[in-house]
C-alpha cells in the first residue's frame, strides 16, 4: 500500500483528506458554544455590524478580513456564523500551500502531508482560530505567499510567478499586519540566505530589490494616509524600542518557557540548521537556502527575551518554520516505510500533546447566563450611553449588545456629571454600588445606575 505515496495523482486526495479533517476539527471546536470566542471576539460583530450598516469599520483595522465576514453575513444571515465558517474555511486551506511546498522542497508526499498536518493542526493556529481571528485568516495567503517564494528561487522565475509573489504578500498586508510582519522577516532572510549561498540566482535578486522597495513605499503611504495601518506600524517601533530595553535590563537566557514551546523550537532550529548543513554538502543550495532562513526566523520568534505582550505572539507564529523543517526531516528519509512510521510518530505527537489542548482551551470569555442577562438588559439602557463593567474582557461584549461605551472608572464618570450604568456580579461588592439604583437582577449580572448628585452645568 505504500506505494501510493509516490504517485503524483494522490497528491489531490491527501491534501482533500487533510483539508476535511481540519475543517471538521475546527468546525467542532468553534461550534462547541454558540457565542464567538475570546477576549476580541464581539470586536469583529462590532465591525461586521457597522460595515453592513455604514459602509465603513468603526475600528481602523486591516480591512480584508472584515469585509469578507460580512459580504458572508449577507449570505448566511447570522454574523457569528459567518464568522466562524470563514475562520473554519481559512485554517484549513492552510494545509493547501504547506503541502504544495514541502512537496516541492522533497519530492515525498508523505513529508508533504506531515508539513501539511503540522500547519493544519498546530497549536499557534487553534489558538488565533479563537482568540485573533485575523490573524489566522492572513496565514494561508501567508504560507501561499512562501510557497511561490520557493518557486521563483527553484527555476520559476517569470513575470507571472513574481506576481502572484506579491499578490499574496499583498493579500497578507490586508488581513493582518503580524502575519505581514512574519512574511517580510522571511523574504530578507531568505534573500540574505540566497545571496551567501554561494549561487544566488540575479533575476531573483533583482526581484527581491524591486519587492522591497515596493513594500516599504506602499507601507509609507499607508502610514500616512490610512489610520489602521499607522497605528499598527508604529507598534513596530514600539516593539523594537521595547525589545531594546529588554536586552539592556535582562539576561539573555530566560527560564520562562511555557508549554516548553521555546525548548522545542531549539531543537527544531538545530535540526533546521543540520538539515541545511546536509543540503549544502549535496548541492541542493535552494533547500539549504530555505532552511537556513526558517531556522533563524524560528530562533527570532523563540527568542527568550522578548517584551512579555510581544512574545507570546511571536510564539504563536513558530508553526510557520516548524513545518518547513519538519517535512524536510520527514523527507530526508529514504525509504517510505521509514517516512511513514516517523510521519505516524509525529501526527500522534501533534494530536495529543499539542493539537487536543489547544482545541479544549479556546472557548468564550462570556457564560451564556451572563450573555442572557446583557441582552434583558438593554431595555434599560438607552444607545450610546456611558457602561462599565469590572470584568476587561467584557468589553466589545458590553459594546456590541448594549450599543454603549464602557471606558473607564465609574465614580470618576459620576464625579465628571456623568449618568453611569454599572454592570456588576450578582454577589458582587463593588465600590459604588451602595450609591446606585438597582435597575435589573439577572441570574448572575446586576444592573446599577448611578447618577450624579450635582450634574455638571452644560
Amino acid at each position: 500500500m505504500l506505494h501510493v505515496f509516490k504517485e503524483p495523482g494522490y497528491d489531490f486526495i491527501i491534501v482533500l483528506t487533510i483539508f476535511i479533517m481540519a475543517s471538521s476539527s475546527y468546525y467542532a471546536a468553534l461550534f462547541r458554544h454558540p457565542l464567538m470566542y475570546g477576549i476580541d471576539g464581539a470586536y469583529y460583530l462590532i465591525q461586521v455590524e457597522s460595515i453592513l450598516s455604514t459602509g465603513v469599520m468603526k475600528y481602523p483595522d486591516p480591512p480584508f478580513s472584515f469585509y469578507l465576514f460580512s459580504a458572508l453575513t449577507l449570505l448566511v444571515g447570522n454574523d457569528t456564523l459567518a464568522v466562524k465558517l470563514c475562520v473554519v474555511f481559512f485554517c484549513s486551506l492552510t494545509a493547501v500551500p504547506s503541502y504544495l511546498l514541502v512537496k516541492r522542497m522533497t519530492k515525498s508526499c508523505v513529508a508533504a502531508a506531515v508539513g501539511a498536518f503540522s500547519v493544519a493542526f498546530s497549536p499557534g493556529l487553534i489558538s488565533m482560530s479563537g482568540e485573533f481571528l485575523k490573524n489566522a485568516v492572513g496565514i494561508p495567503f501567508l504560507l501561499f505567499f512562501i510557497y511561490f517564494l520557493y518557486r521563483l528561487l527553484s527555476g520559476d522565475e517569470n513575470v507571472f510567478t513574481e506576481i502572484v509573489t506579491m499578490f499574496f504578500f499583498l493579500l497578507t498586508g490586508l488581513t493582518h499586519i503580524l502575519d505581514a510582519g512574519v512574511a517580510l522577516l522571511f523574504f530578507i532572510l531568505q534573500m540574505l540566505s540566497s545571496f551567501f549561498s554561494g549561487k544566488p540566482k540575479t533575476r531573483f535578486l533583482k526581484f527581491s530589490l524591486l519587492f522591497l522597495v515596493i513594500v516599504f513605499s506602499v507601507g509609507a503611504l499607508l502610514y500616512f494616509s490610512f489610520k489602521g495601518y499607522a497605528i499598527d506600524i508604529a507598534k513596530g517601533g514600539v516593539f523594537i524600542q521595547q525589545f531594546i530595553q529588554m536586552l539592556e535590563f535582562h539576561p539573555i537566557v530566560d527560564a520562562r518557557d511555557p508549554g516548553g514551546v521555546r525548548a522545542l523550537s531549539y531543537v527544531f532550529a538545530a535540526v533546521g540548521l543540520s538539515l541545511a548543513y546536509v543540503n549544502h554538502r549535496n548541492g541542493s543550495w535552494i533547500n539549504f537556502s530555505f532552511l537556513t532562513a526558517s531556522s533563524i526566523m524560528l530562533l527570532f520568534l523563540s527568542f527568550p527575551v522578548m517584551p512579555p505582550q510581544w512574545g507570546q505572539r511571536f510564539l504563536l507564529m513558530v508553526f510557520i518554520p516548524w513545518f518547513i523543517i519538519a517535512g524536510s526531516l520527514v523527507g530526508y528519509v529514504e525509504k517510505t516505510f521509514v517516512q511513514v512510521l516517523v510521519a505516524i510518530v509525529l501526527v500522534t505527537f501533534i494530536i495529543y500533546f499539542q493539537s487536543i489542548p489547544a482545541f479544549m482551551r479556546i472557548g468564550p470569555v462570556i457564560s451564556p447566563l451572563e450573555y442572557e442577562d446583557l441582552l434583558s438588559m438593554r431595555v434599560f439602557i438607552p444607545a450610546n450611553s456611558t457602561v462599565v463593567s469590572p470584568r476587561h474582557p467584557w468589553r466589545y461584549w458590553v459594546e456590541y449588545i448594549l450599543n454603549s461605551n464602557n471606558v473607564g472608572s465609574p465614580q470618576e464618570l459620576v464625579r465628571e456629571g456623568k449618568t453611569v450604568y454599572l454592570i456588576v456580579d450578582k454577589n458582587s461588592q463593588y465600590p459604588g454600588v451602595p450609591t446606585g439604583l438597582l435597575l435589573y437582577e439577572g441570574r448572575v449580572l446586576k444592573l446599577y445606575v448611578l447618577r450624579p448628585r450635582n450634574p455638571l452645568p452644560r
